[in-house]
């Protein structure tokens, strides 16, 4: 039932769009989708290498080694969210044309708000794997449930009024009903506490001034404000 809710999430939408769009809309969706899938893949190295122990390490009831190593797992796919999901406002857009094509350079606010989404899909993918691996299947496939149920209504609401734009708001939206869902079973399991070891003020600063560099220099060159932006995030991070 979890795949067959996954499958239907993450593919319905590319038909209400060919329904109740444009050609033009659907290929501008399925672009970013592509993006989006394709930095969903990066965090699951993250996940499939540490959720096997985190759960072994539930199952003895070793809690000090379970909690240790969720957080750090949860933080490291915080960071690598971030860091594409910040990088992905500044330069998102140009590295689309470049690989796609110029006429996809200019998707604005569809990829801005599929960027979003991508960042609020990493949290929700790390919850969904590390959730399976505790053997809370039932609480996913219901918090999938309730996914696929905001997702089709959003869709059919605004899909034939805002087309691919639309899409991505629903996405969005039905991403930000989910998350919190498998957050509060997560922090369950790990007694109420921080799923975080780290300072988030600290971490929101990071981002904020590895952001101010990069789009400080947009305007000098893209390239020299890409490698400023992906210094300053590693180095303020240290």
């Amino acid at each position: 039932i979890n795949n067959a809710l996954y499958i239907f999430y993450y593919r319905a939408t590319a038909i209400f769009i060919e329904r109740f769009g444009t050609p033009a809309e659907l290929a501008d969706f399925r672009v970013a989708f592509v993006v989006m899938i394709s930095a969903l893949y990066v965090p699951k190295a993250v996940i499939w290498a540490s959720s096997p122990r985190i759960a072994l390490h539930h199952e003895q009831m070793d809690n000090a080694k379970f909690r240790n190593l969720l957080r750090q797992s949860a933080d490291m796919n915080l960071y690598i969210s971030a860091i594409i999901t910040v990088g992905g406002l500044l330069y998102g857009e140009t590295l689309i044309g470049f690989v796609f094509g110029a006429k996809y350079a200019h998707l604005g606010a569809l990829w801005y708000v599929f960027d979003v989404a991508i960042g609020i899909f990493f949290v929700q993918q790390f919850c969904v794997d590390l959730l399976n691996n505790l053997k809370r299947e039932r609480h996913v496939v219901n918090t999938f449930a309730v996914g696929v149920i905001v997702l089709t209504i959003l869709n059919l609401i605004m899909i034939p009024h805002y087309g691919a734009l639309g899409a991505a708001w629903a996405r969005l939206v039905a991403g930000l009903v989910m998350v919190p869902m498998n957050l509060y079973a997560l922090v369950k399991l790990v007694g109420g506490e921080s799923l975080h070891g780290i300072r988030l003020w600290r971490f929101v600063a990071v981002n904020a001034m590895a952001a101010a560099i990069g789009f400080a220099l947009l305007r000098v060159n893209f390239w020299l404000s890409l490698s400023a932006f992906l210094i300053a995030y590693g180095a303020l991070s240290y």
